[in-house]
């Protein structure tokens, strides 16, 4: 029972998700996506070690019509192992309520995903006993298809390439159209995505989307550094309390 509980916690979890591509310019297989990265995949790669900071920008169309402008700021990491770690803010849809602190790990070599709580110092861990279960299906597919619409509405495009903090990305757009209304009355609403890619680094360096009925959300990654990480940050602190769900067998 309590086996049966630990699982449903792994897949409901709701600060992280596994998501593998079968090709095209997405996540290949083994990406870890954090949930609260504002889009960015971070792909469990080795040899390709890297530290950064991660910048979102939020404006939401508030019910007066005007534009709610918030920033947060996160870090991310991955070492030679193909360890990475994302620090983000969660930010709570209530006005005046300060961003909570989030920390998500994915260790490919242990097999386990730790998801730490600073607020709360602690540390719960997740084991897999290999690479999770492959849903066959990119992170933005599934997106679509939560959303209830057919990829036949979506157009996609090449954007070329440019330099983003000294790394050369590759450029994509899609932009997808909703009928909120009656087939006749044309209300549509519209959602443009813009994703600029590294091969060297392997990570999406911009993402952005433009939604017409929400607003615009975009998560920039700044001060890439390609040193090897402190081999501290892929572990529980000392003085967390740690849940380990794969001793309530």
């Amino acid at each position: 029972m309590k086996l049966r509980a630990a699982l449903i916690l792994f897949t409901l979890l709701p600060w992280t998700t596994f998501s593998f591509s079968q090709g095209g310019d997405g996540p290949e297989k083994g990406t870890f996506v954090s949930t609260h990265s504002g889009g960015i995949a971070v792909r469990s790669i080795p040899g390709v070690p890297f530290s950064a900071d991660l910048v979102k920008e939020f404006a939401q169309k508030l019910p007066d019509g005007t534009l709610g402008r918030r920033e947060s700021r996160g870090k991310i990491f991955r070492d030679a192992q193909g360890r990475t770690r994302v620090e983000t803010e969660v930010i709570s849809p209530e006005p005046g309520v300060e961003p909570r602190p989030h920390i998500a790990i994915f260790d490919p070599v242990q097999h386990w995903n730790i998801d730490l709580d600073p607020a709360a110092k602690t540390a719960t861990i997740l084991h897999f006993p290999g690479p999770p279960p492959s849903t066959g299906i990119h992170a933005r597919g599934l997106s679509l298809l939560a959303a209830g619409n057919s990829p036949r509405n979506v157009v996609a495009g090449n954007l070329g390439t440019m330099e983003i903090e000294g790394f050369t990305a590759t450029g994509s757009r899609s932009m997808r159209a909703i009928e909120t209304g009656p087939a006749d009355s044309g209300a549509r609403r519209t959602i443009l995505r813009e994703s600029w890619f590294s091969p060297g680094l392997q990570i999406d360096l911009l993402s952005s989307t433009d939604d017409s009925k929400t607003g615009r959300r975009a998560t920039r990654v700044v001060n890439i550094q390609r040193n090897e990480p402190d081999p501290a940050l892929f572990q529980p602190p000392a003085d967390y309390v740690v849940k380990d769900f794969s001793s309530q067998r």
